[in-house]
C-alpha cells in the first residue's frame, strides 16, 4: 500500500464588489448554509462532468457522510483510454482484461469542515503517495457555487499554517526514501536489475542529544537545504521523498516534505505497506488539523462542531433543485 497524507485547503466566499476586505459567512450565503450545500452537491455530482475524457482521468464521488459540522465524501479516481491487462502482483498471472472504457480507480477521501458562523471553511484532502484526485472536486464545486450564487466570488488556497505548528516543534529525525531500486541480482547468463523494494536512511540527534538542529527543520521546508546534501545514497540512486519527525507540546507528527511547491508539508497519516486508514480514522486525523488551524488563527475550538448530530430539516433547504440539475447535466 502506498503512503496516504492529508493536506487542508481554505475556502471563503466573497460577497458584493467589496471582496478583498469583506467575507461571508459560510453557513449563510443568502441564507443558506454551504456545508450542507456541498453534502447535496456532492451525492448528486455526476461522474461524467467531473471526468475528464481528453486527459482520460475517471472520477466518481462514491459515497458521502455527514456529521456535525463536517461532510466526508469518497472519491474514485482512475486512469482510462488504452486497453490493458491486471496482473497479479505475486503470480504475475492476468487476472483479467480492460478496455479502454474501464478505469481502475483509488479511493481517496475529502473532509469539508464548517463551524458555525465561520467565515472561513477547510477542505482536508486525501493523497495517495505525490498524487491527489480531489483538486478537480474541488474546482467543480466552486463553479458551481460561482452559478447558483452569482453575487459571490468563491476562493480556495492551500493552508500553509500546518507550518505554523512546525515552528514551535523540535526535529527528532530526518528520513530519505528511494524508491524502486534497481538490484543486480545474478541468476544465469541473462540476469538483469531488478527493482527490489526501498532504500531510505535516516538522520538521527548525536548521542547525549534529544534534537537536530533548528536550522536544519527550517532548511528544508524552505528548500534552501534538500536531504541529499546531508544524506548520501550511491550516485545512480536518486532520493524520491524526505519526511521529519518532529515534537512539540508531547506530540509527535510525521511529515512529507514536498518538492514540487516548498514550503507545503503534509501530514503523514499512513506510511508505505500500512494498512488504508479507515474513513473514522482519516476524520479523526482530519479533524485533528482542523482543530489546530483554526486554533492558530484564533478561534475557540469546541468538540461539539464534530459531535453535533446532523441537522436534517436544515439540509432540506437547498437553493436549487440539485437532482433536476443533475438531471439535465448542469452538474
Amino acid at each position: 500500500m502506498p503512503k496516504r497524507t492529508i493536506g487542508l485547503v481554505s475556502f471563503t466566499a466573497r460577497p458584493g464588489k467589496n471582496r478583498k476586505q469583506h467575507f461571508a459567512k459560510l453557513d449563510n450565503v443568502d441564507g443558506f448554509d454551504l456545508l450542507y450545500v456541498f453534502k447535496a452537491w456532492a451525492e448528486e455530482a455526476d461522474p461524467k462532468k467531473l471526468s475528464d475524457y481528453q486527459r482520460g482521468r475517471y472520477l466518481k464521488i462514491s459515497a458521502v457522510e455527514a456529521t456535525g459540522r463536517y461532510v466526508v465524501a469518497t472519491v474514485e479516481a482512475g486512469n482510462f483510454g488504452e486497453d490493458g491487462v491486471t496482473l497479479d502482483a505475486e503470480t504475475h498471472e492476468v487476472e483479467h482484461h480492460r478496455t479502454a472504457t474501464m478505469a481502475p480507480t483509488i479511493p481517496t477521501r475529502l473532509l469539508f469542515f464548517v463551524p458555525p458562523g465561520a467565515e472561513t471553511g477547510v477542505f482536508v484532502i486525501e493523497r495517495v503517495g505525490n498524487s491527489t484526485s480531489i483538486r478537480p472536486v474541488l474546482r467543480a464545486f466552486r463553479e458551481y457555487l460561482t452559478r447558483t450564487f452569482s453575487t459571490f466570488a468563491f476562493s480556495d488556497e492551500t493552508v500553509l499554517e500546518t507550518d505554523a505548528w512546525v515552528e514551535g516543534a523540535e526535529l527528532l529525525e530526518v528520513r530519505a526514501v528511494a524508491y524502486d531500486i534497481p538490484t543486480d541480482i545474478k541468476d544465469g547468463l541473462d540476469a538483469q536489475p531488478t527493482a527490489t523494494g526501498r532504500l531510505q536512511q535516516t538522520l538521527l540527534p548525536d548521542k547525549g542529544s534529544k534534537f537536530l538542529p533548528k536550522a536544519l527543520l527550517k532548511g528544508l521546508r524552505k528548500g534552501d537545504i534538500t536531504a541529499s546534501s546531508f544524506i548520501a545514497f550511491n550516485d545512480d540512486v536518486d532520493i524520491d521523498e524526505t519526511f521529519v519527525k518532529v515534537a512539540r507540546d508531547g506530540r509527535e507528527k510525521m511529515f512529507s516534505v514536498e518538492r514540487e511547491r516548498v514550503p507545503a508539508i503534509r501530514v503523514l497519516i499512513a506510511d508505505d505497506h500500512e494498512d488504508r486508514p479507515t474513513t473514522p480514522e482519516f476524520v479523526d486525523a482530519a479533524v485533528t488539523e482542523v482543530r489546530e488551524y483554526f486554533e492558530e488563527v484564533g478561534l475557540t475550538w469546541t468538540e461539539q462542531w464534530k459531535l453535533t448530530p446532523w441537522d436534517d430539516e436544515a439540509a432540506k433547504t437547498l437553493p436549487v433543485d440539485l437532482a433536476a440539475k443533475a438531471s439535465v447535466g448542469i452538474i
